[in-house]
Order: C-alpha cells, then structure tokens, then sequence
C-alpha cells in the first residue's frame, strides 16, 4: 500500500469519525451545533508576522550563504597559491591549513544547516500556536462548537457553514487582512 493510499484512508476514517461524533453530539446536547471551517494555507499566506519572521529567516539563510560562498573563494585561492609553491615545507603548511579549512567550512554548514532548521521548526509552531489560540478565542466568543480545516472537509454548505478564514487573520493582524 502506497503512502498516499494510507494517507487518504486516513482522511476518509477522519471525516467518518468527524460525522459520527456530529451526530453523537447532536443529538445528546439537542441543541443546533455551530461548525465552522478555516482554511490555514490562506492564514499562513496572509499572516503578516509569520511572513516577517519567514523574510528575517530567509536573510540569515542568505548571509550563510554568503559567508560559505566567501570560504570556499579563500580556499580556492589558498589552493592556487600553494599550487605554485616549489618549496615541500610550505607546500605541506599550506595544505594542512587548506585541510583544516576545509574541516571547519563542512562543520559551519552542517551546523547552520542543522541551526536553520531548528530555527524554521520554531516559527511553524509558534505560528501554528497563534493561530490555533487565535481560532480558540474566536470560537469561544462566537459560540462555535467545531471548526474544521478547509481542505480536511469533501464537502460543506457555504451558507451553512462558517468560514473564520478572515476573521481569523483580521485577529491576527491586529485588524488588517
């Protein structure tokens, strides 16, 4: 069984359940369910802090670029250098240098490598984290008693349902879309 297989039986066993609790929940509390639905690919798009922190993110990553692209031109022009020494002495001084410089060049990018990623993992939880408290407040001062994701849902009523995409991201965005 491929992975996209597995992955669509479990949004299917997901929207099953989804369904099933509705029903239980309906008609246990009597009472009319408010649902609502967000689409999170739209408020990442459009959250305006998590775009900033992506841009100062993306700097930093051009900067280690930057850095590592300045190494290897130094390291190149060392191995020029020492390519043209007739002395066996400073030939094998330059070499150990090339060498250790060569080291600390791999060590700096896995480090930054492994440092960005880290760093690209906290700014999707906490955004996820804003978001998600976002939707919580909205859903408690609204009254609504599910919200689902918009691409999790094979269909919904568009004059059913509730769409908190836009309020979501005006609360997020201190008032702005």
């Amino acid at each position: 069984m491929r992975l996209t297989e597995v992955i669509t039986i479990k949004k299917i066993f997901f929207i099953l359940l989804s369904g099933f609790l509705l029903i239980n929940l309906k008609s246990a509390d009597c009472k009319e369910l408010k649902i609502a639905v967000v689409d999170i690919s739209d408020i990442s798009a459009n959250y305006i802090w998590f775009q900033e922190q992506y841009v100062k993110l993306s700097e930093k990553k051009e900067t280690i670029h930057t850095m590592i692209a300045t190494e290897e031109k130094e390291i190149k022009a060392l191995e020029e250098v020492y390519g043209k020494t007739y002395d066996q002495k400073e030939r094998l001084i330059k070499e150990a240098e090339i060498k250790k410089r060569r080291s600390e060049l791999s060590s700096f990018i896995a480090d930054s490598k492994q440092l960005i990623t880290k760093k690209e993992e906290q700014l999707f939880m906490e955004s996820k984290m804003r978001i998600m408290n976002a939707l919580k407040e909205i859903a408690e001062l609204d009254e609504i008693d599910l919200i689902f994701a918009k691409d999790q849902v094979l269909y919904f009523a568009e004059s059913r349902l509730i769409n908190l995409t836009d309020k979501t991201l005006r609360k997020l965005n201190g008032g702005k879309k």
